[in-house]
């Protein structure tokens, strides 16, 4: 019975998360059919943020954690306008990854290519890939799923 408890919730946490896959692998399809322009990297920094997390079933409390970020800035035009992005990838960013990586790859005064969405060209990305995080949870479905059969 308490087998059954378990394996029900893997599940239902697994559809929670398998919709976030699915809501992801959408954007990262559009993403790739978005033009690409040079752009050039104009900062780059890492950076601690506080971030609130979301307590488990068994804590009632919102906890606040200090998280690194890699903080990459770069600009680019699109019909002669103009823009700056923020935003290196399509995955989203927890914080406490390759920040190092990051930073390395992304020099400030590297020439890149920015890939932006022809309806918004303000919406753009460095990378259309998806994180490594997206893999994982994908995977942990998997998981739930083969366990409850």
């Amino acid at each position: 019975m308490f087998v059954d408890i378990v394996l029900s919730g893997l599940v239902f946490f697994g559809g929670f998360i398998a919709i976030a896959v699915v809501v992801k692998l959408r954007e990262r399809n559009r993403a790739l059919k978005w033009p690409g322009v040079p752009g050039q990297v104009i900062s780059g920094t890492a950076s601690a943020q506080d971030v609130t997390t979301h307590a488990g079933i068994d804590d009632e409390r919102d906890q606040v954690e200090t998280r690194n970020f890699a903080r990459i800035a770069y600009r680019y035009s699109v019909n002669g306008k103009r823009y700056t992005g923020k935003r290196v990838s399509i995955g989203d960013d927890m914080g406490n990854g390759d920040i190092a990586g990051l930073l390395k790859k992304y020099p400030r005064g590297k020439v890149v290519e920015v890939f932006y969405d022809p309806a918004d060209p303000a919406r753009a990305v460095l990378e259309r890939d998806l994180s490594h995080l997206i893999a994982a949870d994908a995977a942990c479905v998997r998981r739930g799923i083969d366990a409850r059969r």
